[in-house]
């Protein structure tokens, strides 16, 4: 059936759009069409929507977003007393399921009972009660595969300073004046030195950088605190020149590039069709981030989109062996400066052509 609609529409309905002036645009409807098709057979296949019990990484997901929604009460300047209690129950029972699927006691767990414990601990302290939800989380952490959870905590406790207990959930209490003398630093500095370089030093890129701003790169924000990306690094000349011959847009300076990183975000944390596009916005603030911390790092960068057609994607895949239910947000190359090296001018536009100041007030 495939190939009689191809051939029918090479030499029927090709030939008469030839003839009415419309091949380009309807090649290119086609085509648009088909690329989205594949995004969301990819989509509906892999993100959470569908199934999310059945799925760590789908109920990881899950926890963490409704976790996220209730730390997020408790971090307003008037929570108001008893509210989310039925996400609160909600999350009780992801964590019941996440134990029913087999899954070992970890973080994500951590995290969750932190903020269950401190909604219990808020509600107590302004004389509301929460009796079986408090029985239900005392009868998690004291559970026999769960214990270790809080042997864990007070373990990394005990070896913290005093003044830096450690913890994965809830909230935290912060200081404006420690805050403005953590920013002194000169970032308007490092943004402006930052360039799209494209010939590198022959000189090994030292992994403890690239592992130190991927580090940074981890505090940029997430949706709900999901923190669905991926980093994979490359070093081995061959596989990075595979990669960038499928991405095509390293041409003539492929094998100047001594580091590759490939970054790429999990569909399986997401939902609704309201999420559609958040993980490529996710993705793509954590990849800022990341060339930010490169070149604080004192490593040149290149970033090189990845915005494929069906035929390379699956092609990159099936060379990266990056997981289906993956999708690619983009590769930064990496490595060391010369000496002396060429850029871009890549003039800035005006402001005014991009800020727009609505004034709701008038």
């Amino acid at each position: 059936m495939k190939n009689i609609l191809k051939s029918l529409y090479r030499f029927t309905l090709k030939r008469l759009l030839r003839l009415l002036g419309f091949e380009r645009e309807f090649s290119f409807a086609l085509t648009l069409a088909y690329a989205y098709a594949y995004d969301f057979k990819r989509y509906y296949s892999w993100s959470k929507t569908r199934e999310v019990r059945l799925s760590q990484t789908k109920l990881t997901g899950e926890i963490y977003e409704v976790a996220h929604a209730i730390e997020k009460g408790l971090a307003l300047r008037g929570t108001r007393v008893g509210f989310g209690h039925e996400k609160v129950n909600y999350l009780i029972s992801l964590i019941t399921s996440y134990k029913k699927l087999g899954c070992k006691p970890d973080v994500t767990i951590t995290m969750a009972l932190e903020v269950l414990e401190e909604y219990i601990s808020f509600n107590k302290q302004n004389n509301q009660q929460f009796s079986a939800e408090e029985e239900a989380i005392a009868q998690i952490r004291n559970s026999h595969s769960f214990a270790m959870i809080t042997k864990d905590r007070e373990e990394k406790n005990n070896k913290a300073s005093d003044n830096a207990c450690i913890r994965f959930g809830g909230t935290k209490m912060l200081f404006k004046n420690a805050i403005l003398e953590d920013i002194k630093g000169q970032f308007p500095t490092l943004v402006k030195a930052r360039h799209s370089v494209r010939m590198f030093s022959e000189e090994c890129v030292d992994q403890r950088k690239i592992e130190s701003a991927i580090r940074l790169a981890q505090y940029t924000p997430s949706s709900c605190n999901r923190q669905t990306w991926r980093v994979r690094t490359y070093s081995d000349k061959n596989k990075i020149s595979q990669i960038l011959e499928i991405q095509k847009g390293a041409r003539g300076f492929i094998e100047e590039v001594p580091c590759l990183m490939l970054i790429t975000v999990e569909l399986q944390f997401w939902d609704s069709v309201n999420e559609r596009y958040q993980a490529y916005v996710d993705g793509g603030m954590f990849a800022m981030t990341l060339v930010h911390a490169l070149t604080y790092e004192g490593l040149a960068t290149c970033c090189l989109n990845l915005s494929l057609e069906p035929k390379r994607d699956r092609s990159l895949r099936n060379l990266t062996k990056v997981a289906p239910s993956e999708i690619f947000i983009m590769i930064i190359a990496a490595g060391n400066y010369l000496d002396t090296f060429s850029v871009t001018v890549s003039h800035r536009r005006s402001l005014n052509e991009l800020m727009m100041i609505s004034d709701l007030t008038r």
